[in-house]
């Protein structure tokens, strides 16, 4: 029997308990046909396409380290490793022992479950396929003619060498070599045959599938002996309420988990097209898909990750930026519990830690020692340092961009923390006296060995890497290290966030030093790094400040720390507009559209659309300096790309047909951002680290809109916001019990007085 690791359990995260009640609409608008995902916390499953079942299920995160070779660092086994993960159960429905050949499947989805119906000739089979606390429910009813029909399901369990399996009538459990305990229980008909197989993993059955339908239940835990206990309960219980009545408990309570979280945490949204609507409650969906509440040490708090579908373990750069669009719940604790996880685990957790209690790293890792060790790890034929064997070295990434540094202040400004601030500003100070030692020669610029989030395979590191060839793993590592516009422009935007908060604390030495800091750097970026013949800010070599000649999306980053002279802001405004520059199709190219080699179809590579680094930056850098209508515009063709036709959520589009250049629904948590742009700017609520309530909804088209409403949205303390554009009526803010009342949408700092009048 496999040994079963100690755990060490926390209770699971409660949510406040105080939040408004919202009337929402939530299930009309995110009700879907063409989505096979579903989640719940660490439960996710892939929808099987044309058959009864799923085709995959995956339960993070396994209760050991993943084994690390000794030549070689394999990122991709290392996160297979990290997963239990289960192909099936899928089933086939036979007539007379024969099976049925039904027709390509109806499908409804909503992130609660999903509906199907199979159908052939006089036989309709009925599915609906739910996850809810750590199981997965199948309840499957024929309609029709019913006689004689059995169902056959089938399953795998991946990586799995040895089980030990135990049987209780209709219910089985097996504890896997890997440390995760699976249950079976099947109710509804006797089972007629039953097979584990000769291998661990492989388990078939059958059984009759009577007119009232069976259910399926299948269960995950890291407790052999608490998975049985929770079989023997349901199968105690069926025989008081019968199938029926027990696949409706447990699909009402899959359901209930998503009412509760639409109905509270979600403010309300309405009116506008149907297609907004629809992208609001989308992206709202996304948070709760993407977030994992893992109830043992050392995940002592919830945290959303890349995307389920695909990148489970916690990032250091996703964390803080998925904070910007989580703000906007009603339980702050949302946004900050991320941020929280990644200050106990010293500064920079990435793909996740094992339920084994190892040491904590205490200190940030130096991304410039970092990526170049992973590169040659990469390669192999170079031999790991000895700490590759080592838990931290594996899993533990430092924060690659101070842009993500930077979602704590934007966090910060949503909340007006400042407890909660305080805790957090020794990361960020940690962080900037580590990127300022990068600044080798003493000019104010740092430099960078490795590659950017969301540049992962760019054309702007073509001169940086010998031999470099698009999509190539080596672009994790610079042979000849560049100092980087977006780097050195979000370190100054950094900066002035930790001046900021050593003013508020008091610090004003640490205050005075940090702003000489950012003053030098910022002449430097003028001095060096603008192109006065293509009127942009490029990347330059570190040692020769030779500008690399590719022109980038990063360079906004510029305008958002408000670096840039108003005379380069213009210059740069009219690239904005330029077709062969940025002016493409679909806002706005990671490269400009005249780049050789340019293939925005490929996703990082050159010329794609990416949310966050290229939109969110350069929407902010833009309203930073004042071009309203052109943030204006990218505001409306993103969220137009992303939903006019259908909500979608990659984070890389095509920026000449605007279509995503990764599944259309991979729910990336940094998708979502899109959604900071629009109730920021189209609903117009700013958010502010003091208690003034300011409004500026310049990108609101009322003069096509008759209506919409934003809230109830927590704001301080027990003080609600609700905003209603009503035509004929004007533009409402609503804070507690007091109102105030525009004709138009216009910029307004509205205050609350000692009797709580605006």
């Amino acid at each position: 029997m496999p040994r079963r690791p100690a755990l060490y359990p926390r209770p699971r995260w409660q949510w406040a308990t105080d939040l408004p009640r919202v009337e929402s609409p939530w299930a009309e608008f995110v009700s879907l046909p063409d989505v096979r995902f579903l989640s719940d916390n660490q439960v996710s499953l892939w929808i099987a396409p044309d058959t009864i079942g799923t085709e995959k299920i995956s339960f993070y995160p396994v209760p050991r380290a993943p084994h690390l070779d000794a030549d070689r660092y394999d990122v991709g086994r290392i996160m297979e490793e990290s997963v239990h993960s289960m192909s099936g159960p899928r089933a086939e429905v036979l007539r007379g022992g024969e099976p049925i050949a039904f027709d390509a499947p109806e499908s409804t989805w909503l992130p609660s479950h999903v509906e199907r119906s199979f159908r052939s000739g006089d036989v309709v089979v009925h599915e609906t396929i739910a996850s809810y606390d750590d199981m997965v429910i199948y309840w499957i009813r024929p309609e029709g003619a019913t006689d004689d029909l059995t169902i056959r399901w089938a399953a795998t369990v991946d990586r799995a060498t040895s089980a030990s399996w135990r049987t209780h009538g209709n219910a089985h459990v097996c504890l896997h070599d890997d440390g995760v305990a699976n249950g079976f229980v099947w109710l509804g008909s006797d089972l007629t045959s039953w097979n584990s197989g000769s291998n661990a993993g492989c388990l078939n059955f059958t059984a009759p599938l009577p007119a009232d339908g069976v259910l399926l239940v299948l269960m995950f835990g890291y407790d052999q002996a608490a998975v049985e206990r929770r079989l023997e309960s349901m199968i105690a219980q069926i025989s008081k309420f019968g199938t029926v009545n027990m696949a409706n408990d447990l699909l009402g309570a899959a359901r209930q988990q998503w009412e509760w979280y639409f109905s509270h945490m979600v403010p309300g949204f309405r009116g506008g097209p149907e297609w907004v609507e629809r992208m609001y409650y989308y992206f709202m969906a996304s948070h709760k898909i993407n977030l994992y509440d893992i109830p043992y040490e050392p995940f002592v708090r919830p945290y959303s990750c890349p995307w389920k579908t695909g990148a489970v373990w916690q990032w250091s750069w996703n964390t803080p930026m998925n904070a910007i669009a989580e703000r906007w719940l009603n339980d702050m604790a949302w946004a900050e519990a991320g941020i929280e996880l990644i200050h106990e685990n010293g500064g920079a957790l990435n793909i996740g830690s094992s339920l084994h209690r190892l040491r904590k790293p205490r200190h940030f890792r130096d991304v410039n020692e970092y990526l170049p060790a992973v590169s040659n790890a990469y390669k192999g034929g170079v031999s790991l340092p000895a700490t590759a064997r080592q838990f931290d070295w594996a899993f533990i990434m430092p924060h690659t961009t101070p842009l993500g540094v930077h979602g704590v202040w934007e966090v910060f400004r949503r909340t007006g923390d400042e407890r909660w601030l305080k805790d957090q500003l020794s990361d960020l100070v940690d962080y900037e006296k580590t990127m300022s030692g990068h600044d080798m020669d003493g000019d104010g610029l740092v430099n960078y060995a490795g590659m950017v989030d969301e540049y992962d395979y760019s054309l702007r590191w073509r001169t940086a890497i010998a031999e470099y060839k698009k999509g190539s793993e080596s672009l994790t590592h610079f042979t000849r290290p560049l100092e980087l516009i977006d780097i050195n422009a979000q370190l100054c935007m950094l900066r002035e966030d930790i001046a900021r908060a050593a003013g508020l604390f008091g610090d004003e030495k640490l205050a005075k030093r940090i702003r000489r800091r950012r003053d030098k750097t910022i002449n430097a970026i003028n001095e060096h790094m603008w192109d006065e013949e293509s009127g942009w800010y490029q990347d330059i070599d570190s040692e020769t400040h030779e500008r690399t000649g590719v022109l980038s999306i990063a360079a906004t980053s510029a305008l958002l720390a408000g670096v840039v002279p108003k005379d380069r802001a213009e210059r740069m405004l009219a690239l904005l507009d330029d077709p062969t520059k940025f002016g493409s199709p679909w806002p706005v190219p990671s490269v400009a559209m005249d780049t050789p080699d340019l293939d925005p179809s490929h996703i990082t590579y050159g010329g794609d659309v990416l949310l966050t680094s290229g939109v969110w930056t350069t929407v902010q850098g833009l309203v930073r300096y004042g071009y309203t209508d052109k943030a204006r515009e990218i505001i409306w063709k993103t969220l137009e790309m992303v939903g006019a036709n259908g909500p979608s959520s990659a984070y890389s589009y095509n920026s000449l047909t605007g279509e995503p250049n990764m599944s259309r629904h991979m729910f990336c948590s940094q998708a979502a951002i899109v959604l900071d742009l629009m109730l920021q700017y189209v609903v117009g609520l700013i958010p502010r680290e003091d208690d003034i309530i300011e409004i500026w909804p310049f990108a609101l088209p009322y003069e096509e809109w008759d209506y919409v409403k934003f809230g109830p949205y927590v704001w301080r303390g027990d003080v609600d916001i609700t905003i209603t554009w009503k035509r004929g009526e004007g533009y409402t803010v609503q804070a507690g019990k007091a109102t105030f009342t525009s004709p138009e949408p216009r910029h307004m700092w509205l205050g609350l007085d000692m009797q709580d009048n605006l």
